[in-house]
């Protein structure tokens, strides 16, 4: 956890200075709005659920939260692909929206170090319909923004071991100079690869994950009850999105 806070601080907001400098379009009113709730689920989430869970369940934690965004991407990459409009973000509800994504990805970014970006950008192209263009730099700023928060606080609490700052040290000079070049590959690669390339990553750390923890009975409940209840939400929200697409103008080329 404390490892991916670390360098995603560092290769996420590099990545989000790249972003911000070629003036890519992003939600602004929904990064103020999840921040301010990330910063409430990380105070929450590092305090009182982080303390009491075993390596293991973080460890499958982890690998549900990013197969279910593998198996969602998997199951509506050409539609997600397709999406062109930019939605304003006006309405107080939206705001509300924004800091409840923020509030439980913090307390997942509490537990796994990463997780809010995945939030946002779901809310975002499944309830939103939003393009991807505008999509994927918010989701990148959000989890920049969040790892700086967060790593900060492990900061404050004195519980960052030796072994992070060595990993960071060594990891460090390739994501500051990787993540800008990536930001720059999504925006060149046609967007339908890249999604399927993405998916079939998280599909397969999860295999590797469940393999190298070798789960018991109530971790395999776990493990299913994520899966049930995430792909649910999923749903939910791409239910949302296709009946309630009046109050979502286009913001326009």
């Amino acid at each position: 956890r404390n490892f991916a806070m670390a360098i995603q601080a560092l290769g996420m907001t590099s990545a989000m200075i790249f972003i911000l400098c070629r003036r890519t379009p992003i939600q602004f009113r929904m990064l103020v709005g999840a921040s301010a709730g990330a910063a409430v689920g990380l105070l929450f989430g590092t305090f009182t659920i982080a303390p009491h869970l075993s390596p293991s369940v973080v460890k499958l934690l982890f690998a549900s939260v990013w197969v279910n965004f593998g198996i969602m991407t998997l199951h509506k990459n050409k539609e997600i692909c397709a999406l062109d409009r930019v939605p304003r973000m006006r309405k107080v509800s939206d705001t509300a929206i924004a800091v409840l994504a923020g509030l439980l990805g913090g307390i997942i970014n509490s537990i796994i170090g990463v997780g809010i970006e995945m939030v946002l950008y779901t809310i975002l192209v499944l309830r939103y319909r939003c393009d991807l263009k505008a999509a994927v730099p918010t989701a990148v700023s959000m989890g920049a923004i969040a790892s700086l928060m967060g790593i900060g606080l492990h900061a404050l609490i004195g519980d960052i071991g030796i072994e992070v700052y060595y990993n960071w040290l060594a990891c460090g000079p390739i994501v500051v100079f990787g993540a800008p070049f990536g930001a720059f590959l999504v925006s060149v690669i046609p967007r339908l690869r890249t999604l399927y390339f993405v998916s079939a990553l998280c599909l397969l750390q999860f295999a590797w994950t469940l393999s190298q923890v070798a789960p018991q009975t109530g971790e395999w409940i776990f493990v299913a009850l994520s899966l049930i209840g995430a792909n649910a939400s999923f749903h939910w929200l791409y239910r949302l999105g296709l009946t309630r697409p009046a109050d979502l103008p286009e913001a326009g080329s």
